[in-house]
């Protein structure tokens, strides 16, 4: 691994994860503006950002990406890992969604992520793409809707509440998984993108009933919601064929994990 890592948005759910696993080699950049302690010998991962759903949150978003790219114009980092998302493969993307499968965002969310891939590669610096999945783990601090909500909902006692009955299956990758890739991938230096997913797809029913279960809380269904078991599957093979040996966490065994 190389041997300095400035990790741009440290102090967020997936920097936090990524400065755990790193240790000593992470440098914790906390804002953009302190890229300015860049120098050739660092790699950069940039797991900062904002779910953007706004006019408000895009502006910051474009904001942060238009002082990272200037920052790395001024001194170029060796190496990039961007933590990007699968929204930009859009909703209606067909199962197995794969790394070749074409970018057509539905949101202004999975929009400027793949912005903020265009531009980070048009600096012409060796670069890692990497588009998660839902991310969930202990300190999430979204409260997204899946496995982060509903665990929130059952440490503080229940009810863990349903949109609808939950038919909808999607593929929920473990942080600590995440953080676990960008250091692989910081040793490795593949370029591109890579898909950070676990290939296994569960309904929300499903990852509803073992929370609720596992913390012994009450499980409701609300109103509204599909009625459609829609499937968003992903395949995996160029993550196991560059990243030889990784296993992505089973969702019982890290939903589990969240429990300490």
């Amino acid at each position: 691994m190389t041997n300095q890592v400035a990790v741009l948005g440290a102090r967020g759910f997936i920097g936090t994860a990524i400065c755990r696993r790193l240790g000593d080699v992470a440098f914790e950049a906390y804002k953009a503006d302190a890229l300015e302690w860049l120098e050739p010998s660092y790699a950069l991962v940039i797991a900062a950002g904002r779910i953007v759903r706004n006019p408000a949150s895009y502006a910051d978003e474009a904001m942060l990406v238009g002082d990272v790219v200037h920052a790395c114009k001024a001194k170029t980092p060796n190496y990039i890992v961007n933590i990007s998302s699968d929204a930009v493969y859009g909703d209606d993307a067909r199962s197995p969604i794969a790394e070749d499968t074409p970018t057509k965002p539905t949101t202004v969310h999975g929009s400027s992520h793949l912005i903020r891939e265009l531009l980070l590669a048009e600096l012409g610096i060796p670069l890692l793409n990497l588009r998660c999945t839902a991310v969930y783990g202990r300190s999430d601090r979204h409260n997204s809707y899946g496995p982060n909500r509903f665990l929130r909902q059952a440490r503080a006692g229940g009810p863990v509440e349903l949109i609808g009955l939950g038919p909808e299956w999607r593929d929920h990758i473990f942080v600590e998984d995440v953080a676990e890739v960008v250091a692989l991938a910081l040793d490795g230096r593949p370029t591109g993108v890579l898909n950070a997913a676990t290939g296994d797809a569960h309904s929300f029913l499903h990852v509803a009933s073992t929370v609720a279960s596992l913390f012994n809380v009450e499980l409701v269904c609300g109103k509204g919601g599909g009625t459609v078991a829609l499937r968003r599957e992903f395949d995996i093979a160029r993550l196991r064929s560059t990243f030889l040996g990784f296993t992505p966490t089973p969702l019982m065994e890290g939903l589990k994990r969240c429990l300490v």
